[in-house]
């Protein structure tokens, strides 16, 4: 009886280290400010990887293509002015992505030391060690609530491939260009910064797990690549006028479209993380001791 007990003892306890392995997917990094930016950045791209063939333990199959459903530009004002709906716009090799720079910004740890007297000074990051652990502890005096994690990700994707229906309406160098058809466009050089501040939650399952409070991002292209083909009454004038126009004013039109694209990007990639967020516990992320 003492040796079945001890058998099943020794089976839950090696499940249960099993359960806390690192994933395969992913590199924790240690919460050391020398060399956490630079661990977060290698780990990002480790998942990146991963994310390209997909990664079933997380309930993600595939990333691409990044789908969204509609942008709008206008172009000028009054009746005649140009306007162009987008619709369901598809891009391929955003999984091509690098992450090139980290940058955490820990507004009172997660975990922080409730005895500063644990770090001796001399150094200054041992210094400020001290003088956050001391705020910190005041803060969760005042309020329990007050953690989070801020980051800033700088990132760069080579190439993205874009395709889209699209209709407009208006006037275009002198040319009615109202019409429908397919959009094309090859954006080469993309890089894109993504500021988000995450909350950290104990769960039911005794983890503690990240979720969003607020994403920002910006991006620039180097160049840019784009058309229309098979438009819908077959006018091979307009098709003409309005490539001419795209392909001379493209920069200029991406920042027409900036906006309202950077919406949904942003929205896309909050939606992304919480799905990151939710299955994976942030000590998988972070070593918290």
């Amino acid at each position: 009886m003492c040796r079945k007990f001890g058998i099943v003892l020794l089976l839950s306890t090696v499940g249960a280290i099993w359960a806390q392995q690192q994933p395969y997917y992913l590199q924790q990094c240690p919460r050391d400010e020398a060399v956490i930016n630079e661990c977060l950045r290698d780990s990002g791209n480790k998942l990146v990887h991963y994310l390209q063939k997909g990664i079933p333990e997380l309930d993600i199959y595939e990333i691409e293509p990044v789908i969204i459903d509609e942008i709008g530009i206008v172009l000028g004002s009054g009746p005649d002015g140009y306007r162009a709906l987008f619709r369901n716009i598809q891009a391929f090799g955003v999984s091509n992505i690098t992450v090139t720079n980290v940058r955490s910004f820990f507004i009172c740890s997660v975990k922080h030391s409730s005895n500063a007297s644990e770090h001796l000074p001399g150094t200054r990051s041992q210094l400020r060690s001290i003088f956050m652990n001391a705020i910190c502890i005041l803060l969760h005096e005042e309020n329990s609530d007050l953690d989070s994690l801020q980051f800033q990700l700088t990132c760069e994707i080579p190439r993205i491939r874009v395709k889209a229906q699209y209709r407009s309406t208006g006037v275009l160098i002198l040319v009615k260009a109202s019409g429908a058809g397919d959009y094309w466009g090859e954006y080469e050089g993309v890089k894109a910064k993504i500021y988000f501040k995450a909350l950290a939650n104990e769960a039911a399952d005794g983890r503690t797990y990240l979720t969003t409070d607020s994403v920002k991002m910006d991006f620039n292209v180097k160049e840019i690549q784009m058309g229309v083909d098979n438009i819908a009454n077959g006018n091979t004038v307009i098709q003409a006028a309005l490539n001419l126009f795209i392909n001379s004013n493209s920069q200029e039109l991406l920042k027409e479209m900036k906006p309202a694209l950077r919406t949904k990007l942003t929205l896309v990639i909050r939606n992304f993380m919480d799905r990151l967020f939710a299955k994976i516990p942030l000590d998988e992320w972070i070593n918290l001791n």
